[in-house]
């Protein structure tokens, strides 16, 4: 529906249900334990600690 192909795609999600249905996809996922323990999302490719986090990771991935 988007148009792009899923290894153009990053998930980000904060509940273990949207993890799941992320990983079932095919797409790589990024968790962010805002409320939930970390370890709820442990199936997420990469779980980081919080937004800051996140925006580091992202500025990280820029060429």
């Amino acid at each position: 529906m988007l148009g792009v192909c899923k290894e153009e795609c990053i998930v980000i999600e904060n509940a273990p249900m949207g993890v799941e249905a992320a990983k079932n996809a095919g797409l790589f996922c990024v968790g962010i334990p805002t409320y939930v323990a970390a370890d709820k999302l442990s199936k997420a490719d990469i779980v980081l600690d919080g937004h800051p986090s996140l925006h580091n990771y992202l500025l990280r991935m820029l060429p």
